[in-house]
């Protein structure tokens, strides 16, 4: 009997780290694998459950021939404790991502697992599950009835597991799988971490408490441990979110910077070269006069060099003129109807930044058209009942692809590019601009509306 006893908490040890493994690896879906993967997660798992089972050997002495109740409950705690972090070093070993992102996944893990954990338990206490199980066998070995018992009490375990891992994936791990892991503020960290073992730890004392004195008191705390765990996923999700968000904003912000000092150096050299311009067209003038010369040839190529677009915006008519240079050298007929003399309220780095990203996007794209009469830039500007309207049109060779409203990097390197129109609907929403992105008849269109007279969002 004692060894069926053995078999039973080796039994629901195997199962926490089947689950919790689950939990981890679904939380984990977009984090960049290492070399030989498969072979690393299945001897990480065989390795983290052969630890796991020797582990449980000495709570069972404790608990089940010594009966010692105090130093049982440290045991568990030990020993519960000690598989996570099992699970988080097979984590690391199988990903090639920080040691806190793989934490963080882990906890993710660890709560998916108490969301189970919890609901097989309030069906057990609710329905005497385990004893109806019990009841179905009857054999003369009550050896075997324990041994056959469990084993049908683990398979239902792991069945109402997969359900509640399926919605853990559905409603949270997709979300999160969306979002590059990031590195996060060690506080954080340290707080997602004490409040999930904290909890679990807690509710779980509760419920041992008061299990064999009051059953719907069980099953309350049983339901408050699952409903905090919805709430730790919910946070983490919450927690990935923001710091996504931020590495992207300081990201953007550096490349801001980085883009405002390639302005004021352009500016300058565009206004050097508007100079000499000015000075040779005065020279051709002379020249013209005293024959010989085809003036408006000349004046015609002269031009090309000239700041001759004036949108009332400096830097948009400074970004319009140097990169005119690049479209008439590759035969890109670069169209620009353009009122943007009421865009003052938008900074200059912001606006090297937008209309930089933009111009850059569309000049890229059009670069891979072939046919000379498709390679199109359209820009246009105006002010529209107190709004301005923002609005740049190009052709494209491949279609991009499209998510949630934006297009995705067709790079390799997802992680570190795409910034620049993460960019874009940064500054449109620092401005409560409303962004959009459209395909149409070969056509990709993004378009911004700027309301005027409204305070920059921080």
């Amino acid at each position: 009997m004692e060894f069926s006893y053995l078999l039973s908490y080796i039994g629901g040890s195997i199962t926490f780290i089947i689950v919790t493994f689950c939990g981890e690896f679904l939380f984990s879906l977009n984090y960049k694998r290492k070399d030989k993967f498969v072979l690393r997660y299945s001897l990480s798992l065989l390795i983290t459950l052969s630890l796991s089972v020797a582990l449980t050997i000495p709570y069972y002495i404790v608990d089940v021939i010594y009966k010692e109740i105090v130093w049982s409950n440290i045991v568990v705690i030990v020993l519960y404790l000690s598989m996570f972090t099992l699970t988080v070093i097979a984590n690391k070993l199988c990903y090639d991502e920080s040691f806190t992102s793989c934490l963080l996944s882990g906890l993710a893990g660890y709560a998916s697992q108490h969301i189970f954990y919890g609901t097989y338990s309030i069906i057990n206490i609710a329905t005497n599950l385990e004893n109806t199980i019990y009841g179905l066998f009857h054999f003369s070995d009550i050896n075997l009835v324990f041994v056959c018992s469990n084993f049908l009490c683990m398979l239902i375990q792991l069945a109402i597991a997969s359900i509640v891992l399926t919605l853990c994936y559905f409603l949270v791990a997709r979300k999160t799988n969306k979002i590059s892991p990031v590195g996060f503020v060690q506080k954080n960290v340290c707080f997602i971490t004490g409040s999930t073992i904290m909890i679990v730890l807690i509710f779980n004392a509760f419920c041992d408490v008061f299990a064999s004195s009051n059953i719907a008191t069980s099953i309350f705390g049983k339901l408050l441990l699952v409903v905090c765990c919805i709430f730790i996923l919910v946070f983490y999700y919450n927690m990935l979110e923001a710091g996504s968000y931020k590495n992207d904003l300081d990201i953007v912000n550096n490349l801001n910077q980085s883009e405002r000092r390639h302005f004021e150096k352009l500016k300058k050299d565009m206004e050097l070269i508007s100079i000499k311009c000015h000075d040779i067209k005065h020279y051709i003038a002379m020249a013209g006069e005293n024959g010989g010369v085809n003036v408006s040839e000349l004046n015609e190529l002269v031009n090309i060099y000239e700041l001759t677009i004036k949108t009332g915006n400096e830097i948009i008519d400074t970004l319009i003129a140097d990169r005119s240079l690049y479209c008439s050298a590759h035969n890109i007929k670069l169209t620009v109807i353009a009122d943007a003399s009421q865009l003052d309220f938008i900074s200059a780095s912001d606006m090297c930044s937008l209309f930089g990203n933009m111009l850059e996007n569309a000049i890229e794209a059009v670069d891979k058209v072939k046919d000379e009469s498709k390679r199109i830039i359209n820009i246009n500007i105006r002010p529209v009942a107190g709004q301005v309207f923002f609005c740049m049109e190009n052709s494209y060779a491949e279609k991009p692809k499209m998510d949630n409203g934006m297009p995705v990097s067709s790079k390799g390197d997802k992680q570190h590019h795409g910034f620049g129109m993460k960019s874009i609907k940064l500054i449109a929403d620092k401005y409560q601009g409303s962004f959009s992105c459209s395909i149409d008849n070969g056509v990709f269109r993004i378009n911004i509306l700027f309301p005027l007279n409204k305070k920059m969002t921080t």
